[in-house]
């Protein structure tokens, strides 16, 4: 890792530390509650996110081809919490980053509540890895990120990630 701090401290359950970057708005891909944007968008040492980190098409992501949990800010919203609010139906690489298309669960009054969030664009999504398996190095005055096994992907309202 390299002396950078990603993310927050965790549960035990979800080993110890989580790390998260962002992608961008998400799209509404019809009312029952499919939505789908980048999850993850190439740069360079000029191109960063606001934390100055970027990808590359080089990135390790690990399997890109599984469902992933969907949450809602990585679980940190004090009503929602950790309960996954849906889950990814398809994710693709191309030359601009990862894509992800994902089905939200809505069950009850706070799942609604961000898919209306989603409908309004007030959402961009960010994704999740675990400390233990990411690195990066340093590139210029940003961060080249390595590795970054997909663990999980959130809606948030507050991504780092600009370019959508």
């Amino acid at each position: 890792m390299m002396g950078r701090h990603y993310g927050f401290v965790l549960s035990a359950h979800f080993l110890s530390m989580k790390k998260i970057i962002a992608g961008g708005q998400i799209k509404v891909l019809s009312d029952s509650g499919k939505i789908g944007g980048y999850a993850i968008r190439f740069g360079s040492e000029s191109d960063t996110d606001l934390v100055g980190d970027f990808f590359t098409p080089d990135t390790f992501f690990g399997n890109t081809t599984g469902n992933l949990p969907v949450y809602y800010h990585h679980g940190q919203d004090p009503d929602i919490g950790l309960k996954a609010i849906g889950q990814t139906t398809d994710i693709k690489v191309d030359s601009v980053g990862i894509w992800m298309d994902a089905q939200l669960d809505l069950r009850d009054e706070y799942e609604q509540a961000v898919f209306e969030l989603a409908k309004q664009g007030k959402l961009g999504y960010s994704t999740g890895s675990a400390s233990h398996v990411v690195s990066s190095e340093k590139s210029g005055n940003a961060y080249k990120i390595t590795s970054w096994p997909l663990v999980e992907v959130s809606v948030t309202p507050t991504p780092a990630e600009y370019r959508n």
